[in-house]
């Protein structure tokens, strides 16, 4: 049999990108997900990952699935150099959930909702 893939995926930390985490590991529970996470200051990237595993998977998170500290906007996504070297040597697949092509898509949906989108035509006079 072929060996489980290796994913890498970024967004876990938001609503999306949670439950994709989720459904990547139910439909491919051996599978190895690298989770790259912006370290924030209250949290590093494995306590940022550790909280939304307790959400999504609250009978307790797979050894499978980890953090990595990075950026997407950073050269080399932000990792360390052993941890890019790592995510280089063992990837088969990547997921992004997160970064500005996401938020580009998600952006006229939220200005719509919020009613903050481009103007609208003003009706046309009604004839007298």
């Amino acid at each position: 049999t072929a060996p489980a893939p290796t994913l890498l995926l970024t967004g876990v930390t938001g609503m999306v990108g949670a439950e994709v985490l989720l459904a990547l590991h139910r439909r491919m529970p051996d599978a190895r997900i690298w989770c790259l996470i912006r370290p924030g200051s209250a949290q590093d990237a494995a306590g940022r990952l550790a909280s939304v595993l307790a959400r999504v998977l609250p009978d307790g998170a797979p050894a499978t699935i980890s953090a990595l500290a990075g950026d997407l906007e950073q050269p080399g996504l932000g990792l360390a150099e052993l941890d890019r070297a790592r995510v280089q040597a063992e990837v088969t697949e990547a997921a992004a959930t997160a970064g500005q092509a996401v938020a580009d898509a998600v952006q006229p949906v939220v200005e719509k909702i919020e009613g903050t989108g481009a103007p609208q035509p003003e009706p046309a006079p009604a004839a007298q």
